[in-house]
């Protein structure tokens, strides 16, 4: 069977725009000749905005399931107040324990038992029973994309744990293979499944959504960015803002790029008393823009705060963002990013969170020796000649195309 005859369906719980890996991983099948689907479901309004713009052009099909608040309202609701019953009834029982993380699960089950395809890609674990019962009614196989350690997700045992640890047990022994985000989640997942093939594809992006161009900024305040879907509480900013007051000598600014209410936009505005920096807030905007926006700041924070053991052992996207835009990083000492940082070391530091006079310390001495700053961003773009997805692609493909 030739490939432009293989058909892929991608089953997600969110929308594309809030999983830019699985938007990577689509294109990179349709260009490669096999006819993809991804199947998703509502998951937030800013999406819906964004969904628009970044479906116009992609080369794969795409159906939002169950509804949404503004478009198919009734079923969207019954989704929602049927959800809320089976996931009461599975936090009680152990019935229905495949439900608990997918609001359209009947719906989308039905629609996939009329559409059959050769594949099928779980994106997150709600999806991943789905994958699995559909492979096994059309005779087909599936994988599943551990973006995280789902069971490290919890600072403590919970009945969500739980559950989470039977759909790993029940459904990932039996996949085609699993895919990765980080290589400490890897290890983990191959200590628990060693009969299973396991493949690391890092959160990296196309070459051609940046610049490929630092910024030189010899004598203006250092730019300092963060960004994710929401701005807010525990995320490591409150530590890295509150470092920033023990800075009188010279202006910083922070901008923080995200969907961020009233209450949490006062909050770390008073976190800051020291008024001689700024915090600039923006809204989210679609990767592409990001990527390209990314390219006007100096150093990029991941400020991971290890608070569960997955939050220790993965790499966000953000990261690799910051290394392909040619920017200085500034990352906490989780596990993952300093096993990235010690791999990479040129490309800027490692900070520890619970010491504010070491952060300061390290931005005092980009503020001061401003080639050290600059050596730091050219090193990004020079790892970002192969630390991208134009290569990492090629990973995954070899997966499809090599049974």
């Amino acid at each position: 069977m030739g490939l432009d005859q293989k058909k892929i369906h991608i089953l997600t719980t969110g929308q594309p725009s809030t999983n830019p890996r699985l938007v990577k991983e689509a294109n990179a099948l349709a260009e490669a000749g096999f006819k993809v689907k991804v199947y998703y479901q509502f998951w937030t309004d800013w999406a819906l905005e964004t969904d628009k713009e970044l479906l116009k052009n992609v080369p794969w099909e795409y159906e939002l399931v169950g509804g949404t608040p503004y478009k198919r309202r009734l079923i969207f609701l019954l989704n929602k107040i049927k959800f809320k019953l089976l996931q009461y009834l599975a936090n009680h029982t152990n019935l229905y324990l495949e439900h608990y993380k997918y609001r359209a699960y009947s719906n989308i089950a039905k629609r996939l038992r009329k559409e059959r395809a050769d594949h099928y890609i779980a994106h997150n674990l709600g999806a991943l029973p789905l994958a699995a019962k559909s492979a096994k009614y059309h005779r087909a196989s599936y994988s599943f994309d551990a973006e995280d350690y789902h069971r490290g997700q919890y600072q403590q045992a919970c009945r969500e744990q739980e559950i989470d640890i039977y759909l790993e047990n029940r459904y990932i022994p039996n996949a085609k293979f699993v895919t990765s985000a980080s290589p400490l989640i890897n290890e983990k997942y191959v200590t628990l499944y060693p009969q299973q093939k396991f493949v690391t594809i890092n959160n990296v992006f196309p070459n051609s959504e940046f610049r490929h161009q630092i910024s030189i900024n010899n004598d203006k305040p250092l730019k300092l960015v963060w960004f994710s879907q929401t701005i807010g509480k525990k995320r490591g900013l409150e530590e890295f803002i509150s470092a920033l007051n023990l800075i009188r000598d010279f202006s910083l600014e922070i901008n923080l790029i995200g969907n961020c209410d009233k209450t949490n936009k006062v909050f770390f505005e008073d976190l800051l008393i020291e008024k001689k920096h700024s915090i600039l807030f923006h809204k989210p905007i679609f990767s592409r823009e990001l990527n390209i926006k990314l390219s006007d700041f100096d150093i990029g924070l991941a400020t991971e705060t290890g608070r569960d053991l997955n939050n220790d052992i993965a790499l966000s996207n953000k990261v690799f963002s910051y290394i392909q835009a040619g920017l200085a990083i500034l990352a906490s000492t989780t596990s993952a990013q300093q096993h990235l940082l010690e791999k990479y070391s040129s490309i800027g530091s490692l900070i520890d969170l619970n010491k504010p006079e070491e952060i300061a310390e390290k931005l005092k001495i980009l503020h001061n020796q401003r080639e050290k700053l600059h050596k730091a961003k050219s090193a990004s773009i020079e790892v970002a000649k192969t630390l991208n997805w134009d290569v990492e692609k090629h990973t995954l493909l070899s997966l499809f195309k090599n049974p």
